[in-house]
């Protein structure tokens, strides 16, 4: 009677039963499926913010007292911080904005309480700053769902209104949403302020505009027009003219109480808040918004739109349209995720099957991949936050790598046929040979896990999509060991394999076990590669060829941080002149808006004018989905259609798509360009077009850098100076600064009665005088920018001075100053004008000035911003003022990261290999013979298909490595056993042969598993198809390469191996005795 292997022992005792396997399969659907039911789908993975931001507004302060006393206590407070890497500080129309960069190691969630505990301890702050907040900023990414409200019966400013009270604010209560932006006109009245009037009552600007302030909730703001000064305020028509009119206003002097409508005249008219925004040119409300990344896009978007009919239905004069919806790609990329599994699924069976003609072979393989996919699935639920594009595509990945456990536990028992030992059952043999094969198992597993240990622990800004990629294939990988070692083993025949195995110890020497022709084929052709050494050392010149030109195209790769996933949606960015009005703008903006929608495959576009600068225009363009003719049949050809053409036409329709999608995505491309080319034309304004993009750290424009300095006006005419070289250069296509300067704006607060001066000339210059200075200012503190300059006593220098052009000489009339101290005019020598900024701006509290560009097509980006660092030097501007922020440091960090990982991940293989095989000698064969060759031909296929090197072509580059390593491994393995099995150094050529032909059939088939499973994703049109696209290719082109440098690669290294490392591998006494010169059997 048999007994068990260790049957008191819990795994011998599960393969004893046969019912034990059955009830495992069964709990891991449970649970796979009932985590596919809890678990959260988003489009992308859910980023924690790591920069902090502190918004304030001001209405009665100078800008540039805020910039020096109220911006420094806040800049004083995330200084204080650890982790901080960089802050940026704008101050200018009324508004102040600090944001601070951090680490993502530290917890940003309690430096962002730290930081706004400590705002409210500050007097400064407080005294001085209104609308205070601060927070996590989220970023700017592009809109997910937008609509446009018009309406025949009410004007846009009453829509807007209504909008404002009705519906943006249950919209952003709704869990999911992240913004509701809503761009329309509101209800304004301006006051009119007649000067001589308010001169004659004794009253001051500043007592207006402090009496409106008071009489309403929000805060007056004012305007300049011609000689007479309005004071405008956003309130409803309804009670508002009626009310101000009324307002009280008492002099300082003996004139008394005056009513505002004594010295003013009141008049209506639409004013847009901050942005106008249009769609399609059209008047309008349009409202967008944004949806927070850790919700279901799905959901969100079907609630925002059940919500939105719900408030039509009581507004029937009120029409509105949705302009763009993410989630419709979004749907579409859904379907195709599921497409490309199952195909992925059916191609790996069909593999299987062909390479082990075994249709239990092909069955056991084929079920550990859902198996697999369902238990990981089970452990997400647990570890990621969401399922999105990046774990989807892992995941189809993953279908090529699962298996491989399961192809080389099936390909072992099933070629490896030992004595069946007496006293042992089936399963006790079975278990026996399972076990030889254990740490095998373990190291091909562990090899691919430790490549994305690096970047899972990664804390640069987009490693939001490693850690998911890296962790969603790792948990799937181990669920696929599991899978292999405790299922696999169970659904295989025993009785067939002792059948094979008897068999083969009763095969003569005449039997011939190469009995697949292309296993025969590489069998042979190894005998002949063995034998021949000219054509070793053309394989080796050979792969000194790929690793020179991968070397070349791997230092010519253009670096970014990511690529755009979705080529429908395009940033059109349009400059205008600085000195452009705001109806300038609005005519540029609608010009450029009809030339756009004059494109027959454009969609629909919506501007936003004010944003991000008051002289820049935003267009979303969504381009339509390219169509090709429909060779579907008509209706009476449809009524003809038999059975099987019912079948038949879906399959069809479907190919034909995948056929269709790379056209429809280079025609989406070469759709962007001739737009850029197009507004390119227009003279006035200079566009840009920009395919956006949401993942973290890859902002808009991938130069962005901070030039700091203690003289601003100093940096800004050397970073000038820099710009007109780099754009010289060849290199950059749009290249601005934000530092927008003014001159000749005279800011002195005259507080002198102009009328009690003598000659015409001289009131003349005193009204100029106070024409310049008044409008600018409100209250008791004059010169808020310092625009002039005042030089005080008399000097021979300084008479000179007053000589050139542009200068002004001061002899009749007193000046003040921000202290308001009074200045005779005895000691003024002359007034000249000053160049200031119109925003104060500051990068880690110096005064800075913002470089934003985009690089040309084919353009190394890396070297672009490295080239304008040393251009930016070169003007004289030392090196530690030069911060590179946004995509900038992204990019500049992310490939000096990408190096040190991929060293590191190597250094991984190599460790873990050593502690597995024992020995140096293993893993060094491993290295060499798979990773160089792997890893630079991804970037020969970067440079073949015109790929940058990002974060997808990076981690596709690695996977490859992996997979590769492990194939070696396998390799390596099975000729250390049979190499110790014939224990004789002679025998060495013949136990390559052999070892690498009997594995023939593992990597051939876990090669062309990944490869054809992750083809599909190379035909896909919808959201993520770039990221998928990438990905594929370098996997496809990767995977086919090392799949032939494997199979020879690993015979030549080993060949090659030095006699005392060889016999150290194998643990052989040294000998003398030469390598076996005898040919090579073609056969065992």
């Amino acid at each position: 009677m048999k007994s068990a292997i260790n049957g008191s022992s819990l795994l011998g005792r599960y393969f004893e039963s046969r019912m034990g396997y059955i009830i495992l399969m069964l709990l891991i659907t449970l649970c796979g499926l009932a985590a596919l039911k809890f678990v959260t789908l988003t489009s992308f993975p859910y980023s924690r913010s790591s920069t902090i931001f502190v918004s304030a507004q001001f209405y009665d302060k100078p800008a540039k007292y805020i910039a020096t006393h109220v911006a420094s206590d806040i800049e004083d407070i995330f200084a204080e911080q650890d982790g901080l890497e960089y802050t940026r500080l704008t101050v200018g129309n009324n508004s102040l904005r600090v944001t601070g960069k951090f680490d993502k190691s530290v917890d940003i969630d309690a430096v962002a309480r730290d930081i706004s505990n400590q705002l409210t301890n500050r007097p400064m702050v407080q005294n001085n700053l209104d609308e205070l907040t601060s927070g996590l900023d989220k970023g700017d990414f592009a809109p997910d769902l937008g609509y446009v409200f018009t309406s025949n019966a009410r004007s846009d400013s009453l829509i807007s209104r209504l909008l404002e009270s009705e519906v943006t604010p249950i919209l952003r209560s709704l869990p999911g949403i992240q913004s509701v932006a809503l761009y329309g006109p509101s209800d304004a009245i301006y006051i009119d302020v007649d000067q001589d009037r308010l001169n004659a009552a004794g009253l001051a600007l500043n007592q207006v505009y402090d009496s409106v302030q008071s009489a309403f909730s929000q805060p007056a703001s004012y305007l300049v027009d011609g000689e007479n000064y309005e004071i405008y305020h956003h309130k409803s028509v309804d009670n508002g003219i009626q009310k101000m009119a009324t307002l009280r206003l008492e002099d300082d002097g003996t004139q008394g109480v005056h009513s505002l409508s004594d010295i003013a005249t009141f008049r209506v008219a639409n004013e847009y808040t901050r942005v106008k925004a249009k769609f399609n040119d059209k008047d309008g409300v349009v409202m967008l918004a944004t949806f927070d990344g850790r919700a279901n896009p799905l959901s969100v978007s079907t609630e925002v739109k059940v919500m939105i009919s719900d408030f039509l239905v009581g507004e029937p004069d009120i029409h509105a349209q949705e302009i763009m919806d993410s989630t419709v790609m979004l749907y579409g990329s859904i379907k195709e995720t599921i497409l490309s599994i199952l195909l992925s699924i059916a191609v790996t069976c069909l593999i299987v099957y062909f390479t082990t003609r075994s249709l239990a072979s092909a069955f056991a393989i084929s079920l550990s991949i859902p198996l697999s996919l369902l238990l990981a699935f089970a452990f997400y639920s647990v570890s990621l936050d969401s399922i999105n594009l990046i774990t989807i595509t892992a995941l189809i990945i993953a279908i090529g790598l699962v298996v491989d456990d399961s192809i080389v536990v099936t390909d072992y028992l099933n070629g490896h046929h030992q004595p069946a030992q007496p006293g042992l059952t089936q399963s006790g043999n079975q278990l026996m040979r399972l076990r030889a094969i254990l740490m095998v198992l373990v190291a091909i597993t562990l090899t691919l896990v430790v490549v994305y240990l690096p970047y899972i622990f990664s804390s640069a800004d987009y490693s939001v999509v490693s850690k998911e990629f890296g962790i969603a294939i790792s948990i799937a990988l181990l669920c696929s060991l599991f899978v292999s070692v405790l299922i696999t083993p169970k659904l295989l025949p025993t009785s067939r394999k002792n059948a094979l195995a008897s068999k083969a110890n009763a095969s003569t020497s005449d039997a011939t076990p190469y009995q697949n022709p292309v296993l025969r084929a590489y069998h042979q052709s190894l005998c002949v590669f063995a034998e021949s050494r000219v054509i070793r050392t053309f394989t080796a010149a050979a792969i000194m060829g790929v690793l020179v030109v991968g070397f070349f195209a791997w230092q010519n790769s253009d670096n970014e941080v990511a690529p755009p996933e979705d080529k429908r949606l395009l940033l059109v960015l349009s400059e205008v002149s600085p000195n452009a009005t705001s109806a300038d703008v609005q005519h540029q903006a609608s010009t450029l808006t009809q030339r756009i929608l004059a494109l027959p495959w454009v969609d629909s576009t919506n501007y936003v004018t004010g944003l991000p600068d008051s002289n820049m225009i935003t267009h979303y363009v969504r381009l339509k989905a390219p169509e090709f003719a429909d060779n579907n049949e008509s209706e009476n050809d449809k009524q003809d259609t038999v059975w099987w053409q019912e079948i038949t036409q879906p399959i069809q329709h479907i190919a034909q798509q995948f056929i269709d999608n790379p056209q429809k995505n280079n025609l989406l491309v070469k759709q962007s360009e001739r737009l850029a080319s197009m507004l390119a034309q227009e003279t006035l304004s200079r566009s840009f077009v920009i395919l956006p993009t949401d993942i973290p750290g890859a902002s808009t424009f991938p130069i962005d850098m901070a030039i700091m300095g203690s003289d601003t006006e100093e940096v800004l005419e050397k970073v000038e100076a820099a710009l007109r070289e780099a754009r010289a250069s060849g290199m950059f296509e749009f290249l601005v600064h934000d530092a927008k300067y003014v001159s000749n704006q005279f800011n002195i607060d005259t507080l002198v009665d102009t009328t009690t001066y003598g000659s015409a000339e001289r009131r003349y210059f005193a009204s100029l005088i106070a024409a310049f200075s008044q409008p600018n200012y409100i209250g008791k503190t004059p010169h808020a920018n310092d625009n002039v300059k005042v030089y005080l006593g008399v000097s021979p220098s300084e008479q000179r001075i007053s000589n050139t052009q542009n200068t002004t000489v001061i002899d009749d009339y007193a000046l003040y100053d921000d202290g308001s101290r009074k200045i005779m005019k005895s000691a003024v020598q002359h007034v000249e004008p000053s160049f200031e900024p119109l925003n104060i701006n500051k990068t880690n509290g110096l005064p800075s000035v913002q470089i934003r560009g985009i690089t040309l097509s084919g353009v190394n980006k890396y070297d672009a911003i490295h080239a304008l660092k040393d251009i930016l030097i070169s003007k004289g501007i030392a090196e530690h003022n030069i911060t590179f922020i946004g995509s900038s440091r992204s990019i500049s960090s992310s490939v000096t990261e990408h190096i040190n990982i991929t060293v590191f991940s190597l250094l991984l293989i190599f460790l873990l290999l050593t502690v597995l095989f024992d020995s140096v000698v293993a893993p060094l064969i491993i290295v060499l013979s798979t990773v160089p060759v792997t890893y630079f031909s991804g970037y020969i296929a970067l440079d073949l298909f015109g790929l940058s090197d990002n974060i997808y072509t990076r981690l596709s580059i690695l996977t490859a490595v992996g997979l590769s390593s492990k194939q070696a491994v396998i390799m390596v393995y099975e000729v250390i056993r049979i190499a110790r099995q014939y224990a004789d150094p002679t025998m060495l050529k013949t136990a390559i042969i052999e070892g690498c032909s009997q594995r023939f059939n593992a990597v051939f088939m876990t090669s062309f598993s990944l490869i054809l499973g992750v083809l599909p994703l190379v035909f896909q049109f919808n959201f993520g198809a770039v990221a998928k696209y990438n990905i594929a290719v370098v996997i496809v082109f990767c995977m086919t390469t090392s799949f032939f440098t494997v199979l020879y690669l690993v015979p030549l290294v080993m060949m090659v191996l030095p006699k005392r490392a060889y016999n150290k591998l194998l643990g052989y006494a040294p000998t003398k005795v030469p390598m076996s010169t005898q040919p090579i059997a073609q056969s065992e």
